[in-house]
């Protein structure tokens, strides 16, 4: 019966064929979940919505990207606590670093960042040996600012979900093997800052929509190496906030739009 409570309440999110599937991620999250959750204030079908959704959307982004129960762990070389008998918040790691001409010791997180009000804020693991796919309920994190996962092995196209996690500032998933389109739907990103792509295999060309991208905010565009066509839109000119393009080693052709209303652009690599 709990599991059944635990399927009624996610159906809306992964759909019905997801979650009778039990080779799938989403069964996997939702199993675990049901059965074997350890965190004594978890919330259940019984609780709150949000806090029930952002577990699930979390968990479902482990068993996705090749993690997995037992010792081993799967793929990911550190789990960051992932599935431990806490908050999801808590599914992180610190690491240490200097800064030249101070004594003290900084440190920054690798793994979950929630905000102050307990939503996940950032997804930060860069060659981590991600494998998989990054799935379509990372959707479901509506306070994601964050999403930084370059260097690991991810493929498939970017789900459709994450042009609505309209509050990203930076994407970072740099040298992975995703590809596809890059989807128009990303002019969505108004608060962007950075777009990093790099290293993948996306085709197709770059979308018009490309000049409402953080039109303001967005400092740097790397989309180099990867598989693009067609012209550089002239929308481009748009971004005045650029300081840094990249679209080197791509198929593009035509002229250079014009950026000169990106004053602050300092490098530019076509």
């Amino acid at each position: 019966p709990q599991l059944d409570a635990y399927r009624d309440a996610l159906l809306h999110v992964s759909g019905e064929e997801a979650l009778s599937d039990p080779t799938s991620p989403q069964y996997k999250a939702m199993v675990w979940m049901a059965r074997h959750d350890g965190y004594a204030n978890a919330s259940t079908p019984e609780g709150s919505t949000r806090e029930l959704e952002q577990r699930y959307a979390v968990v479902v982004f482990f068993f996705a990207t090749g993690g997995e129960l037992g010792m081993g762990g799967g793929s990911w070389n550190e789990t960051y606590g992932f599935l431990g008998p806490t908050h999801e918040c808590e599914w992180h790691v610190w690491d240490p670093f200097y800064v030249p001409g101070y004594d003290a010791e900084f440190s920054y997180a690798r793994g979950i960042i929630c905000d102050s009000s307990l939503r996940v804020a950032k997804i930060f693991m860069p060659k981590n040996n991600l494998t998989g796919t990054i799935p379509a309920e990372i959707g479901e994190l509506k306070a994601l600012q964050y999403l930084v996962l370059m260097e690991n092995s991810l493929h498939g196209n970017l789900q459709s979900s994450i042009y609505d996690l309209v509050h990203l500032k930076w994407l970072w998933l740099d040298y992975n093997e995703l590809s596809g389109v890059i989807d128009g739907r990303f002019g969505k990103w108004s608060q962007l800052l950075e777009l990093g792509l790099t290293g993948n295999q996306f085709s197709g060309s770059i979308p018009e929509e490309v000049g409402t991208v953080g039109s303001v905010s967005l400092e740097a565009l790397d989309l180099a190496e990867n598989l693009l066509t067609g012209t550089i839109p002239a929308s481009m000119g748009q971004l005045i906030g650029l300081e840094f393009v990249d679209l080197h080693q791509n198929l593009l052709t035509g002229h250079i739009p014009d950026l000169s209303l990106a004053t602050k652009l300092e490098d530019i690599n076509l």
